[in-house]
């Protein structure tokens, strides 16, 4: 007779994909296959030194509800008081390592996402919630930690010898023996749990699953760009970061179009993998064969794209969905929140090591993107749900949550542009440049070549505007900078959810609505040119230039950063971008500045 599967077991199935990530992200793949960055780990083991200290007063609180809501005989409070003993012994070997290791224990932050994770446990100590909802919660975690370890311990194996004792702590028999006991209590309250608790419990469980899933994998590509950025200030040398340097190169893991899904004929053609502009007089062209609305550049592009971006479920699903008039005609941002997210559940069946990274990556849920959650959610799951792979709205959520905060928009040819503005022509997720803070004054820029790189078109740089010392933050601007105060402000709350209190906005904050700044209709701020004239003549040249790089305290200074907008703003009509150098030959500075929208070129000398 074939054993009944049980609850824990049917979601274990159902969410594998959750599942998968939570235990074989890249901090622990990385451990597995011998490369670990040794920082990483360090980090890992501050990070979860304050996790477990949050843990606690978690599992007393699940201690507390089995003794209210279990019976006797199921020996639920003996099981739960073992791991709380347990935990004790667990914070002390945390500080044990971290001696060893030389991590100060007492100077560690907490990581936005290790912050996010406690609070999460922190509303599960609620009376409120439900016994069965809270040992779900305790059995997943601990489960997670147990199967993640015992994949660095399989056959074959590359685990670095000193990190061994750290595996063998979670990934031994007994740790798996105890997750199978609290499973089982799990299991037993699940039977008899109403249908909403059960909802709750598999909610419960799938938060946790990402929570941990976030938690391993920003630890791990926090300390990679911090080691990067370490790496950039000169190998340790009191050497500034120079102007034109380099100190990015990023490739997407997904990019989608802007564009409706059923594009007019006016409308400018681009490959739909890589988005090169498409010229209607090259031979190379090639249309997909399943479709007639997909193209690309080059019979290579195609081969590529069937393989990956426009694989045989995206082909099906986009033409389908443009025979949904409940989508198409919806406003443009919901078509291209459709394209995203065909694209990033196709990453999950094509590579699912790169939907892990996806999910890692910032994002908080709003309440108000709940109707747009579930309007492309159930469109999605009933007219092209993907094959293989279970989907929830949970999923949907965090992924449009990620889209959010994460994507940067790949421009049109500045060539194309109508009335002054220009389109996007793509949006693409670059995880290592979405670690880059905003600043209003950004000293650093990133640059595309979607037309001109012969290859790879689709990663960009970041250069260096000028020069910033060690230790300095560097920073991007999420928009162009020639935006007003007000506009600024309103773009980063509306879209990112923070307000701005750089130099440059704590400046503009006293301003009055008509003081120092002319704004257009679009929120630019429009040059006066004799004012820039006064301010770089040739003896305040050099003055303006230390207010930028070591900012200017009151006095005559409450417009530091005019001599940003004179020297590093693009003076091409209706452009808005901002220059920075050619990266530098060797120790000597380029003199020729790049503009990162329209790609003008602007010699020093000639200003």
């Amino acid at each position: 007779m074939e054993a009944k599967i049980t609850a824990t077991e049917t979601w274990r199935r159902k969410h594998r994909l959750l599942h998968a990530g939570a235990t074989r992200h890249p901090f622990i793949r990385g451990i597995r296959d011998g490369n670990i960055d040794i920082s990483a780990f360090k980090t890992w083991l501050g990070q979860d030194y304050m996790f477990v200290r949050a843990f606690v007063p978690f599992v007393a609180s699940v201690l507390t509800k089995a003794w209210k809501g279990s019976n006797d005989s199921d020996n639920d409070v003996e099981v739960i008081l073992g791991g709380m003993a347990a935990l004790n012994d667990e914070i002390s070997w945390f500080k044990k390592e971290a001696s060893k290791w030389g991590v100060q224990l007492s100077n560690i932050a907490p990581q936005k996402a290790n912050q996010e994770y406690c609070r999460f446990l922190e509303s599960l100590t609620s009376p409120e919630v439900e016994y069965t909802v809270a040992i779900v919660a305790f059995w997943v975690i601990e489960t997670v930690y147990q199967e993640s370890f015992a994949h660095c311990l399989e056959d074959g194996s590359k685990t670095p010898p000193e990190l061994k004792e750290t595996c063998q702590r979670w990934g031994n028999e007994g740790f798996r023996e105890y997750c199978n006991s609290l499973g089982k209590i799990a299991d037993r309250q699940l039977e008899k749990a109403s249908d909403d608790v059960i909802s709750k419990a598999e909610a419960t469980k799938n938060q946790a699953s990402i929570h941990q899933w976030r938690l391993s994998a920003t630890e791990i590509l926090e300390t990679l760009c911090s080691s990067q950025h370490k790496n950039l200030e000169s190998e340790g040398k009191k050497d500034p970061l120079k102007a034109g340097q380099i100190i990015l190169r990023d490739s997407p893991i997904v990019v989608y179009s802007a564009f409706p899904l059923v594009k007019s004929r006016s409308s400018a053609s681009y490959c739909d993998n890589c988005f090169r502009t498409l010229s209607s007089s090259s031979v190379n062209v090639m249309a997909c064969p399943s479709c007639s609305h997909h193209r690309f550049c080059s019979p290579n592009c195609l081969t590529v794209a069937t393989a990956s971006s426009h694989s045989p479920w995206v082909c099906q699903a986009l033409s389908r969905l443009r025979d949904c008039p409940s989508l198409v005609s919806q406003p443009l941002e919901r078509q291209v929140q459709a394209w995203f997210l065909i694209a990033a559940y196709n990453l999950a069946l094509v590579s699912p090591s790169d939907f892990q990274v996806l999910l890692s990556l910032q994002g908080q849920n709003s309440p108000s993107d709940a109707p747009t959650v579930q309007f492309l959610h159930s469109l999605i799951s009933s007219v092209c749900p993907p094959p293989s792979l279970s989907i929830t709205i949970e999923l949907t959520a965090a992924l449009l949550a990620k889209d959010k905060l994460n994507a940067f928009g790949l421009m049109e040819p500045i060539s194309l542009q109508q009335d002054g503005q220009r389109s996007v022509r793509a949006y693409g997720i670059y995880p290592k440049a979405s670690f880059f803070n905003h600043d209003c004054l950004p000293n650093a820029c990133r640059f595309d070549y979607l037309d001109s790189a012969p290859d790879r078109n689709t990663d960009f740089i970041v250069r260096m505007i000028h020069d910033v010392p060690q230790g300095r933050e560097i920073c991007l601007s999420y928009f162009p900078v020639n935006l007003n105060y007000s506009t600024r402000q309103k773009r980063l709350a509306e879209d990112y959810g923070f307000t701005c209190d750089c130099d440059r906005c704590k400046v503009e904050a006293n301003w009055s609505d008509n003081e120092a700044e002319d704004v257009n209709d679009n929120g630019n701020i429009e040059e006066e040119e004799d004012e820039g004239e006064e301010i770089m003549d040739e003896d305040s040249d050099e003055q303006m230039g230390s207010d930028l790089e070591h900012g200017a305290e009151g006095g005559e200074a409450d417009f530091p950063h005019a001599y940003f907008f004179v020297r590093y703003m693009c003076n091409r009509d209706n452009c808005g971008g901002t220059l920075a150098p050619l990266p530098p030959s060797g120790d000597a500075p380029s003199k020729v500045l790049e503009c990162n929208v329209c790609g003008n070129l602007k010699n020093e000398d000639d200003e």
